[in-house]
């Protein structure tokens, strides 16, 4: 029962705050700041602040530059839709505040000079997405909890400014058929953030289906790896590294199920978020993995495909057909070794 109460709870709140910001049709957004004397003549950025991990493709990022005079400043740029933005002192970048924003004549009180404090007007949307926010709290609610409670939101509210940001919430954390079928909900006058753009890119590029992105990189011996030299072999693109435990824990699984399979058109391709050259080979050969397709470019969570395949974390896969579209992701164990009894043993 007291779940039952909690997650009611947890509805009315969001379903409160979501009926609230249905999106609108203003394009500018006005911030006039106001600061301690301590801030006058520091030069103030205000910018979007992209949502981690964006494909930098996807997007042009505006920013402004505006000096504080008389404890004042006002900063005014083309805005359409709801979004993160980050204010910060030029040369004190440590000194910022971020903010979540819809398109309108807004007003900040900075309380401090390190940015920290300050009050909002008439732009509510901030407070309520920061209420939102405290649903990361692990001691109140379950992620399940969190998850329904969203995906009601916004199929009860699907116009909601606030949805691309929940979207991006749930993605990864509830299944793809049922994400897809939220995002399908969206209209367009609410499409074109940088939540949704980051939401469509992976949509289009990295789910069930579709082609999987081009890349080349070096093997163990300087020679380029390029994913679709495998066209016509089933392939397991596993991205890793050799400092990465439960990475390193699927190898001996990998290699029986390789040793099973390669003779009839199955390849591992395993691409490294290493620095260490010497760390990734002594990995290599510790696992007794040699025989698998090797390649990095070394720098580490640097590397270039981490923005192309929006990794975030390691170990990450993804199963290829022949013709390179993705077939399954981030499957494992049992799961794994199923799926490919289903593809080679059942043909």
């Amino acid at each position: 029962m007291k779940e039952k109460i909690v997650l009611k709870k947890l509805f009315v709140t969001i379903i409160a705050i979501m009926s609230i910001y249905e999106a609108g049709a203003q394009d500018t957004l006005i911030l006039n700041c106001s600061f301690l004397k301590q801030m006058d003549n520091k030069v103030l950025v205000l910018r979007q602040y992209s949502v981690p991990s964006l494909y930098n493709a996807l997007k042009d990022t505006l920013s402004q530059e505006v000096q504080v005079k008389e404890q004042q400043c006002t900063f005014v740029i083309p805005a359409k839709y709801v979004e993160r933005y980050i204010i910060y002192v030029k040369d004190e970048p440590n000194k910022r505040a971020l903010f979540m924003l819809m398109p309108n004549k807004t007003e900040v009180k900075f309380l401090d000079t390190l940015l920290k404090e300050y009050e909002v007007l008439n732009n509510r949307i901030d407070e309520e997405n920061k209420k939102i926010q405290q649903l990361s709290d692990r001691g109140k609610y379950t992620q399940d909890e969190v998850n329904t409670a969203l995906k009601k939101a916004i199929e009860d509210h699907p116009s909601s400014a606030l949805n691309a940001y929940l979207l991006l919430d749930l993605e990864g954390k509830i299944k793809d058929e049922d994400f897809l079928k939220l995002y399908d909900l969206l209209p367009d006058n609410i499409r074109g953030n940088s939540a949704e753009l980051l939401i469509k890119y992976k949509v289009e590029n990295l789910y069930k289906g579709k082609q999987a992105p081009e890349f080349v990189q070096l093997d163990t011996s300087g020679v380029e790896i390029k994913l679709s030299d495998y066209r016509g072999r089933y392939v397991l693109l596993d991205f890793w590294a050799s400092w990465c435990g439960p990475c390193r824990k699927e190898h001996p699984h990998y290699k029986m199920l390789y040793n099973k399979y390669k003779k009839k058109g199955f390849s591992i391709i395993s691409i490294s978020f290493d620095q260490n050259r010497d760390e990734w080979i002594k990995a290599i050969n510790e696992d007794k993995v040699t025989e698998f397709i090797h390649a990095s470019d070394l720098k580490g969570i640097g590397n270039d495909l981490t923005m192309k395949y929006q990794i975030k974390y390691v170990p990450v896969n993804y199963i290829l057909s022949p013709d390179g579209k993705i077939i399954a992701k981030n499957i494992w164990g049992k799961d794994f070794e199923n799926k490919l009894m289903e593809i080679f043993d059942e043909k």
